[in-house]
């Protein structure tokens, strides 16, 4: 490809790859409870956002010889960083990080890039390799056409979320907090971590919220991500891992979801009894496919 930059000429010429066409899944959950379920399921790569239990997580991976991998908070001012020195004390070897500012304080870790480094270009995912990435959860905003065309040039595995209820913002205002004004020390004990709770607008829809250990809160889309019946389509164009996202699910749920996903792979994409009832389910609550086929407008 030929540019003219301030009467430059500027050539870029990357090259094609081969990838991996085999797949597998992994699951990101943010309790204890979640991840029992996931390893009970078989899972080998979970990422696991709790530091405050982080340590016996570690316990709970070594015992189902699965890896569990530290994945830092999305937001981090200066003083929080104090809370990732247990990951650092419990010596981790692979996280899972979101922001630059992780990204360099776990700079001599194995480096697992999530989707919200909003990696849209194989020139960027080649520079997440080069530092010493191994996998890396492609952008959201991508749809299927842009995600091929993007992977044809690399060869890093890429992760996708194929379930889930996806973030739609991240705010320091606290709701619940704000009506109980009950608020404790202890976080896991406090009312708003239950996260028994939700906005509704004007169309009756509920969006879930989930409080983090500084006490942010994340609302989450009413409807959940869910591509059981586009699997097949997703490996083709290059996606060699399937992400579950697990949020406020119970451990019974993540169980279902996990055997469902496991069942359309086994069945060589084909939806079986556990992933037709899995997704009639869904779809009771509402489902969607994400920006993965009409990208973002």
């Amino acid at each position: 490809m030929l540019f003219y930059y301030k009467n430059k000429k500027l050539k870029y010429n990357p090259i094609k790859v081969k990838r991996e066409e085999s797949e597998k899944i992994a699951a990101k959950v943010k309790n204890l409870e979640q991840l029992e379920g996931a390893l009970e399921c078989g899972i080998n790569t979970i990422y696991y956002e709790d530091v405050i239990t982080l340590e016996e997580a570690l316990k709970l991976g070594m015992k189902f010889n699965a890896k569990v991998i530290y994945s830092a908070p999305r937001i981090i001012r200066h003083k929080e960083y104090k809370q990732l020195e247990k990951a650092n004390e419990l010596g981790v070897g692979a996280v899972q990080v979101g922001i630059w500012g992780a990204l360099d304080y776990f700079k001599n870790k194995e480096l697992n890039i999530d989707y919200y480094l909003n990696a849209f270009n194989s020139e960027t995912i080649n520079y997440f390799k080069e530092i010493g990435a191994k996998n890396l959860c492609i952008s959201q905003e991508l749809n299927i056409y842009e995600i091929k065309e993007t992977l044809k040039y690399t060869d890093m595995n890429i992760e996708a979320v194929v379930y889930g209820y996806t973030p739609l913002m991240i705010t320091e205002y606290c709701p619940m907090g704000v009506i109980v004004r009950d608020c404790k020390k202890d976080k896991r004990a406090a009312i708003c971590k239950q996260s028994t709770y939700a906005l509704k607008d004007f169309k009756e829809e509920q969006y879930r919220i989930s409080q983090d250990i500084f006490c942010r809160s994340t609302i989450y889309n009413s409807k959940v991500t869910c591509m059981l019946d586009n699997l097949q389509e997703l490996n083709e164009i290059g996606i060699n891992i399937f992400r579950l996202d697990f949020t406020l699910e119970e451990k019974d749920k993540v169980k279902a979801v996990i055997e469902a996903y496991q069942e359309v792979l086994k069945n060589e994409y084909r939806l079986g009894i556990k992933a037709t009832k899995l997704y009639n389910e869904l779809d009771k609550i509402g489902v969607t496919a994400g920006h993965y086929y009409k990208g973002v407008e």
